[in-house]
């Protein structure tokens, strides 16, 4: 089982090159204290635009927890707050825990697309059914994984998560995969399950 800390900002206006700074200072802290891989990245397109965010791996909901608790007392992540007490420099969107639900999301892939599904979790083990044959159309430059809420704002969610190494093999992946026949009628039916709330593509920084 794989776990996910995801934390999400919208830099205030001015602010994107000291709210990078200070997540890639947390990543560090993150990573020092035991997160598995650590990603940073920026929403270009698409929901949650202009968001800075990072997210970091843990092998179980324990791991991700103790490292948390052993940052609350950390001196650097307690100096990295006091800095930022004089002046706000983002908004903060999101800090949550996502369970990896199929796949493996590759944290050092350069490219995100995420879709995300609003749906009802009576519904969640058909849905996950359906990447087996997501799986079976992919090309090969692409990795899928399906993601879900476990401690979050919004809990009926479904994050499916297209990986790749450049935003070309993404556009390649849309074009090849995304607009075939047999991927539009898997929409269709998943459309059955749950509804298509937000796209995103996100590219590592």
């Amino acid at each position: 089982m794989s776990i996910i800390y995801h934390f999400s900002a919208k830099p205030m206006a001015g602010k994107r090159s000291s709210t990078i700074s200070t997540i890639r200072t947390s990543a560090g802290i993150l990573a020092r204290l035991g997160a598995s891989q650590t990603r940073i990245y920026h929403n270009m397109l698409g929901g949650s635009l202009g968001n800075i965010g990072l997210g970091c791996t843990f092998g179980s909901f324990s791991e991700a927890m103790n490292v948390l608790a052993k940052r609350e007392s950390d001196p650097h992540w307690l100096e990295l707050l006091e800095k930022q007490k004089p002046e706000l420099i983002m908004d903060v969107k999101t800090r949550s825990l996502l369970r990896v639900a199929y796949g493996e999301v590759d944290m050092s892939a350069v490219v995100h697309h995420v879709r995300s599904y609003s749906i009802m979790r009576d519904k969640l083990p058909e849905a996950l059914e359906m990447f087996n044959e997501l799986e079976g159309l992919r090309d090969r430059k692409t990795k899928i994984a399906a993601i879900v809420p476990s401690v979050s704002a919004g809990m009926a969610a479904l994050h499916a998560v297209y990986q790749n190494d450049s935003l070309e093999d993404t556009g390649n992946s849309m074009d090849e995969v995304g607009m075939s026949e047999a991927f539009q009628n898997l929409i269709l039916r998943a459309s059955q399950l749950g509804t298509l709330e937000t796209s995103s593509i996100n590219v590592k920084i």
